[in-house]
């Protein structure tokens, strides 16, 4: 990993700022509560150290791009710890790892929308061959299908959410995106085989 990340706090939380969402989201989502009783849900903290001189983000501004380039680097380094823990799992049954990633000391005035997509497209770009799924939420979210069901509650503050995929029923959550797609199916037909392909290679230091 760059350098960058010793500009990162990260640690890991007790989980009980995220108990609730998590509660009312398993109503929506089966896997929270399978990964709850397994006790392999994680949840950690991720915060600019200097949060005062952060910027909000806009991609035509040098300072708000670099402020992501952070979040974004410690993003890719929990992500690969999060794959070397699966692998120590993948031979018990039941054991869905689940990370969640609160993004703290944002400034007030911070798109989250865009914020978390900028962070969110890259994860899945990068990692969706090795077999993992992400979800971002955020105040205010807009959490409602097309038919105005709700599918997700609002999470009390913005989090990317890291899990392994499943063989059956995560390929829907590709509808829109045609080589992601084939990703996942290349995954999916190596854990068939039991033949799990490798991790993105680290970003250079």
């Amino acid at each position: 990993m760059r350098k960058v990340r010793a500009r990162m706090r990260l640690a890991e939380t007790g989980g009980a700022e995220i108990d609730g969402f998590l509660t009312a989201s398993a109503r929506y989502c089966p896997f929270i509560q399978q990964a709850r009783a397994a006790g392999t849900i994680r949840t950690f903290k991720l915060a600019q150290r200097d949060a005062a001189c952060a910027p909000t983000y806009d991609p035509t501004c040098a300072a708000g791009t670099a402020h992501l380039e952070l979040f974004r680097d410690a993003l890719h380094g929990l992500t690969h710890a999060f794959l070397a823990e699966r692998r120590r799992l993948d031979r018990v049954p039941g054991r869905l790892l689940c990370y969640n990633v609160l993004l703290a000391g944002l400034p007030e005035n911070t798109d989250h929308a865009s914020f978390l997509g900028a962070l969110h497209w890259p994860l899945k770009r990068d990692y969706t061959k090795a077999g993992l799924m992400f979800g971002k939420f955020w105040p205010g979210e807009d959490s409602h299908s097309p038919k105005h069901r709700q599918v997700m509650p609002n999470a009390p503050f913005p989090l990317i959410s890291i899990r392994s995929a499943q063989r059956r029923g995560d390929g829907r959550f590709f509808s829109r995106s045609a080589d992601l797609l084939q990703d996942y199916i290349s995954w999916r037909a190596s854990a068939e085989t039991d033949q799990p392909l490798s991790p993105p290679a680290s970003q250079p230091p």
